[in-house]
């Protein structure tokens, strides 16, 4: 799930999904807001997308393929205003550049978080027999193929999914990690 917790936007890999603002200036004809993601030490863009504007807010919408290939990692991102620019490749190569949404304001971070169902999961062959590790491999199969995962139970904290085998049978759940930053 794509969510904004304060400033802080965190991005699951390969998830979907969007997020409103409200709109803080008033837009021209051929006025554009992009959304953009960049490293906080050398400023590369390394996403860009055009928000939508509608009913005095901007909203950004994710896909798949705009998330999937994102590198985990802490970044930072705005929203800059820009008065008819030029797309190349996705990306903004010419235009004047009217507004940032926080000009005047440290930039607010976005998180990308590796994603379960794009982790290679193994379970240590010592520590489960081979029947377990048939169950599990099944079991890590069956989550894969159906894209689906159970839902976290919480949007505050960090969580791993966990796969147990009790008894011949195969249960997943989440389990709360402790970050320390």
């Amino acid at each position: 799930m794509i969510r904004v917790l304060q400033r802080k936007l965190i991005i699951p890999r390969g998830d979907t999904g969007s997020f409103s603002i409200p709109l803080i200036a008033l837009a021209d004809v051929g006025d554009v807001a992009v959304f953009t993601i960049f490293d906080d030490v050398t400023q590369t863009r390394l996403f860009q997308k055009t928000a939508e504007i509608e009913n005095d807010q901007l909203t950004i919408t994710f896909t798949h393929n705009d998330t999937v290939n994102l590198k985990p990692g802490k970044y930072l991102w705005d929203i800059r205003f820009y008065h008819n620019p030029v797309f190349a490749e996705n990306k903004i190569i010419d235009g004047e550049e009217i507004n940032s949404y926080y000009a005047g304001y440290t930039l607010p971070t976005c998180e990308v978080r590796e994603t379960g169902d794009n982790m290679l999961v193994s379970p240590s062959e010592d520590a489960i027999s081979p029947t377990q590790l048939d169950i599990f491999s099944a079991a890590l199969a069956t989550i894969q193929a159906a894209n689906t995962l159970p839902p976290i139970p919480s949007d505050d904290g960090t969580y791993n999914l966990q796969l147990t085998v009790t008894n011949g049978e195969a249960n997943y759940s989440w389990v709360e990690v402790n970050v320390y930053e």
